[in-house]
């Protein structure tokens, strides 16, 4: 169901059907990739064992170092700071498509 600030549009003469359905079917196609990936991935990373480069007849070919990215809990900051936490921590607005919607039959 709509909600209040929704602005509505009948697709009914377009192709939406098709676009949905081919949506459907790229997003398994994905996920199937992404799982045959991430096992490639691993198998990779078996062959390294601990090693962070790999190489071929003396060429660097793989790489599996560390990285380091800083995380905040939101919710700690808050709790403990929260007038600097609203100073600092923004949103962001963006549209999600669902191509799924709970009413959709």
């Amino acid at each position: 169901m709509a909600h209040n600030d929704d602005t509505v549009i009948d697709l009914s003469d377009t192709d939406i059907r098709l676009l949905l359905a081919q949506a459907d079917v790229l997003y398994t196609a994905k996920q199937t990739a992404e799982k045959a990936y991430d096992a490639v991935a691993d198998e990779i990373r078996t062959l390294l064992g601990e090693a962070t480069v790999g190489t071929v007849d003396g060429v660097e070919v793989v790489t599996n170092r560390w990285q380091n990215r800083a995380v905040t809990d939101v919710k700690k900051l808050r709790a403990m700071f929260p007038v600097a936490a609203e100073a600092v921590i923004g949103a962001t607005r963006y549209r999600k498509l669902d191509r799924k919607p709970k009413h959709r039959k």
